[in-house]
């Protein structure tokens, strides 16, 4: 595809918001519903196991770099491991690759008005309008926060997540960063959603630890959400995550304060530093006198909103 073309839906709706994800895209609608398209491997487009003949072909196992890889190269029914055996001596179960050329509903997110939607390697979160959290797709490194290393293909709630409400969320690579607020908070307090987020939020992670990008200290992965104690009491806002380097907005008033960790040997931290990684929170001095709006990860570098 080497020019814009425009998506038919085979019911009309009004699209609001779009994400891409590894060899998979997803797109809101105005009524809270999501859809996905693309290839689904480790249940990232979150339409369960069922194996239509149309959109299904098996695969013997291999690796799953060998077949991100064969499927970038645009042979994704080829097998490239023969008769490859498991280390006991028996052969494995086949994977199977799903292809889904025009956006479909996921249904199993029905009754639930998702208002984000955030793309990894292979898996997605979403945030609904009461501030649950769901996620689905591979899970090898903890990303699904569901304290498990198994994929998932229908989207399942974050339940270490479900006495908070989740204000923002990013999926890196193979990792998850979210602002959330106790759920208590909002029953005892009228103050408005953002006030709320500066007043009392906590920054969690999960997912694969490398270069420190779960901002804890360390390169461990992590398979449940698990709280990085640095932001508590700054006003955490928003926040971005690349493929092992992670950001994060504070505001305090009329102020804003830019953290970021993780890997740093393409210089994607942006903290004046030629140090590899940083596996705990780093300020931005660059943005000491200004005001940021927004901010983005992409898979080696940041970028950053200005405004007045």
């Amino acid at each position: 595809m080497w020019k814009p073309v425009e998506i038919k839906l085979e019911t009309p709706a009004n699209m609001v918001a779009v994400e891409a994800g590894h060899l998979a895209a997803y797109a809101l609608d105005d009524q809270g519903r999501l859809y996905s398209w693309g290839t689904q491997i480790f249940g990232q487009l979150g339409h369960g196991e069922e194996l239509e003949q149309e959109h299904v072909a098996e695969l013997t196992t291999e690796t799953d770099e060998d077949i991100e890889a064969r499927i970038e190269t645009g042979h994704p029914n080829d097998n490239l491991d023969g008769e490859k055996d498991s280390e006991e001596g028996e052969e494995p179960p086949e994977k199977v690759v799903i292809v889904e050329r025009i956006p479909r509903l996921v249904e199993g997110l029905n009754g639930h008005n998702v208002v984000k939607i955030s793309a990894g390697n292979h898996f997605a979160v979403a945030i609904t309008s009461t501030g649950l959290v769901f996620s689905w797709g591979r899970g090898c490194f903890g990303q699904l926060g569901n304290g498990k290393v198994a994929d998932v293909s229908t989207p399942t709630p974050i339940e270490a997540l479900k006495d908070y409400t989740v204000i923002d969320i990013a999926a890196g690579s193979d990792h998850v960063i979210g602002v959330i607020v106790p759920r208590e908070a909002f029953h005892r307090s009228d103050q408005h959603e953002e006030s709320l987020a500066t007043e009392h939020s906590v920054v969690m992670v999960w997912g694969q630890g490398k270069h420190g990008c779960l901002g804890l200290g360390g390169s461990s992965n992590e398979l449940l959400p698990t709280e990085i104690v640095f932001f508590r009491g700054l006003g955490a806002v928003k926040a971005a995550a690349g493929a092992g380097h992670s950001l994060v907005l504070c505001r305090a008033g009329a102020q804003t304060f830019l953290y970021a960790f993780g890997g740093n040997h393409l210089g994607q931290l942006g903290i004046a530093s030629s140090a590899d990684h940083v596996d705990m929170p780093s300020f931005l001095d660059e943005f000491v006198n200004v005001h940021v709006a927004d901010i983005g990860a992409g898979a080696q570098f940041s970028a950053a909103l200005t405004s007045a």
